[in-house]
């Protein structure tokens, strides 16, 4: 499955990440990238809550 991303939003139907969902639940190495690529950006705004930046992401 391509994805495309325009201007720091990911363009992806709810089918799309379902499949996505799914294969990375069965370990797909392009599954489970695919997905902390696009949570990225949330993943960091809450690294920085409360105790300041967490390294382990």
């Amino acid at each position: 499955m391509q994805s495309e991303k325009y201007e720091n939003r990911w363009e992806i139907t709810l089918d799309d990440f379902v499949g996505v969902l799914c294969r990375a639940r069965m370990s797909e190495r392009e599954a489970i990238q695919l997905i902390v690529e696009m949570y990225r950006p949330l993943m960091l705004k809450y690294a920085n809550l409360n105790t300041g930046f967490d390294d382990d992401l």
